[in-house]
């Protein structure tokens, strides 16, 4: 049996350090990058987060996670006494929730998520805190759908796509567009396949159908572990493989007669 492994809580995967911590940026070193880092970002002075990454061998993420960490801080002991004292928290969370909005169902750019963010005065509005909420929220999310032990019969819509060389093997439900696996693999083989199949099965999903290009790998981990579900070939793939075998075949005729001609 196959299972997703358990993953930790959401509150606790983002306060978990993200950075090495280096000895020589003492806390007085780091309280100043913190303090410069903010007052430039507040006063709007463009290339200044740049300048200090440089200037102290940091990346830009890290000036920008100290900026946040010191104005939450302020922001905390500078508050109005009588709010609410989880209004941080809701704040926090509210801010969370525009981010993955504005991310998935806008299909934003982080810069364009940064800026919306900033005109609805969201707290975690920096291009850094977001690339890191979103990494972070990323990092902890399982890699396959959990089917809240109720069988689900679904049709599977399964093909490979690349992050660079590495191979990515990825299983949708084609009705809703929900992804249901996606893995990173060294290779995929009929063996990953194989695996990727029966991890779906695992976790409470069979497939009624089996719709895929006609890859190799693809093709034979279907029939190590989906041997009794029907498998189509994907519209595109089925056009462009028969279109394919024809420019082939009249090529090899064009050309043959050309060299009679000769």
């Amino acid at each position: 049996m196959i299972a997703a492994a358990p993953q930790p809580s959401l509150d606790n995967s983002l306060e978990r350090r993200l950075f090495t911590r280096r000895s020589d940026l003492t806390e007085a070193i780091r309280l100043t990058i913190a303090n410069t880092a903010l007052n430039a970002i507040l006063n709007r002075r463009w290339g200044a987060i740049t300048d200090i990454s440089k200037a102290y061998g940091i990346s830009r993420t890290f000036v920008y996670s100290l900026a946040n960490e010191l104005k939450q801080l302020g922001q905390f002991l500078f508050k109005d006494k009588t709010n609410d004292p989880q209004a941080l928290t809701r704040e926090r969370k509210r801010s969370i929730e525009m981010m993955l909005s504005i991310r998935l169902e806008g299909c934003s750019s982080i810069g364009h998520v940064s800026t919306v963010m900033k005109r609805q005065a969201c707290d975690l509005s920096s291009i850094g805190s977001i690339s890191q909420t979103l990494s972070r929220i990323g990092g902890i999310l399982p890699m396959t759908i959990d089917a809240q032990q109720t069988l689900q019969y679904l049709v599977f819509a399964s093909d490979e796509i690349f992050s660079k060389t590495t191979p990515v093997l990825v299983t949708v439900d084609p009705c809703s567009s929900a992804i249901l696996r996606i893995e990173l693999s060294e290779t995929r083989h009929a063996d990953d396949w194989k695996n990727h199949f029966e991890c779906l099965m695992d976790n409470g999903m069979e497939a009624i159908y089996l719709v895929s290009d006609d890859g190799i790998g693809l093709r034979a981990g279907h029939g190590a572990a989906l041997s009794h579900t029907v498998r189509q070939s994907d519209t595109y793939h089925a056009v462009a493989h028969t279109l394919g075998s024809w420019v082939e075949r009249f090529e090899k005729t064009a050309y043959k007669a050309i060299k009679e001609r000769v």
